[in-house]
């Protein structure tokens, strides 16, 4: 009898996509979200995941209104053995059911409760998450026949296995981006990633 090594799966994805800086605070009633550049023909869902480690919490709607937003009851996450933070909400909307698969395409979000006056362009983030540690990130950007980014290095060099890891991407001009991204784990296997970006 012998014992075959489980390979770890660093199973890195994309569980957010961001117009801006998520505060600190408690929604009180409800959760005003808007997608940004919304078409009704797109078949979006809405998904929002809790970043807090150890707290599995999810929530997919595909109930947008033709205006691109959604009004989400918060009763769940203002629990008192639960109480989620806004910062520690990450939300992306996408087609595809949200599936992982290479032609699903994602939106970004804000909070119009907390959404700047229209005077400034939106903070444009991306929000990663992986099962296991990590110690590099790679990130290509690509729009058009523009090559943004080949193969930069990001981050401090240490990601900690079920953290968030926002990546901001307003360098990216308005249309579809694609961003490929190499994750490689503190024992060197990698895990790669490809996502289609709509920038407003």
């Amino acid at each position: 009898m012998y014992q075959t090594p489980v390979a770890e799966s660093i199973q890195l994805q994309l569980i957010g996509y961001h117009a801006q800086v998520f505060g600190s605070g408690t929604p009180s009633e409800s959760l005003p979200v808007r997608i940004l550049s919304f078409s009704h023909k797109s078949d979006l869902t809405l998904r929002a995941v809790s970043t807090r480690p150890r707290l599995h919490y999810s929530m997919d709607t595909a109930q947008i209104g033709d205006d691109g937003s959604f009004d989400w009851p918060i009763d769940v996450i203002t629990h008192p053995e639960i109480d989620l933070r806004l910062q520690e909400l990450a939300i992306v909307a996408c087609t595809l059911g949200c599936s992982e698969a290479r032609a699903t395409e994602y939106w970004p979000v804000n909070l119009t409760a907390e959404a700047n006056n229209g005077n400034d362009p939106p903070a444009l983030s991306i929000v990663l998450r992986a099962s296991v540690e990590l110690r590099e990130l790679f990130i290509s950007a690509f729009q058009g026949t523009k090559t943004l980014l080949d193969q930069e290095p990001w981050g401090t060099g240490y990601f900690p296995p079920d953290r968030a890891i926002p990546i901001p991407v307003s360098f990216l001009s308005s249309g579809k981006a694609t961003l490929d991204i190499v994750a490689v784990s503190h024992t060197g296997r990698s895990d790669h990633l490809a996502v289609s970006l709509i920038v407003p």
